[in-house]
């Protein structure tokens, strides 16, 4: 499995059988540069972005969370 970081998605694209989009990082120019090409069978897409939503959002509550611990942690001591 590659891993690839990207900062944006550009060129969405979908049809009857598949979605497809590009990935892209900010380039030292200050424009992007394609990383990566995704593509989706049409019928499972909404599966895939579902779950990557879901565990966005369950991150960003594990990272609220633990903020709050580490304020509440200063504030006691």
């Amino acid at each position: 499995m590659k891993h690839i970081y990207a900062d944006d998605i550009i060129d969405l694209q979908m049809n009857m059988t598949s979605v497809r989009f590009t990935l892209v990082q900010r380039n030292t120019e200050g424009g992007f540069s394609e990383v990566g090409r995704v593509i989706l069978p049409a019928v499972s897409a909404k599966e895939v972005f579902d779950a990557m939503a879901n565990g966005l959002t369950n991150a960003a509550k594990s990272l609220k969370h633990r903020a709050q611990k580490a304020q509440e942690s200063r504030e006691g001591e």
